[in-house]
């Protein structure tokens, strides 16, 4: 059991690109509540650059925030380009699907368990760095709206 709690599962990159995909994609269905079939397709596929861009850089670069920007840039070009080929209708819909695998879920649940439970630093710590992320990201999509 102690060996089981020490090692990570390490899935393959390509196997964790796909997840990612996929997670956007059915993301999109259940926060848009459109059900438009026809933007999963090009969702699977933004969400899936974006995480590998994110992953790539991930490997390269030490600064995280740097990371989640460029591969939500990334994402949100496809997105973009994808909805004005004709690849997909409402870039909204794209794009609120596939960000969301870079959307730091855990960190902000584990910074409010902080502070609940009165740990104080690092409750605002973890929250102050999980924000930094959602402005990465925010940064990004809001960058390519004005500029695209």
């Amino acid at each position: 059991m102690k060996k089981l709690d020490h090692e990570l599962p390490n899935f393959p990159l390509w196997l964790r690109v796909l997840g990612a995909g996929l997670e956007g994609m059915f993301l999109m269905i259940i926060f848009t509540q459109t059900h438009d079939w026809f933007d999963m397709p090009l969702t699977l596929v933004a969400g899936a650059v974006g995480y590998l861009v994110a992953e790539i850089l991930g490997s390269i670069s030490r600064i995280r925030f740097v990371r989640e920007f460029l591969g939500s840039l990334a994402l949100g070009i496809v997105g973009i380009a994808g909805v004005r080929l004709g690849l997909g209708h409402d870039v909204n819909n794209v794009l609120i699907g596939a960000v969301m695998p870079l959307v730091p879920g855990v960190p902000i649940t584990n910074a409010l368990r902080d502070l609940i439970e009165g740990n104080l630093l690092a409750g605002i710590e973890r929250g102050f760095e999980a924000a930094l992320t959602v402005f990465a990201i925010a940064c990004a999509i809001g960058t390519l709206f004005h500029y695209l």
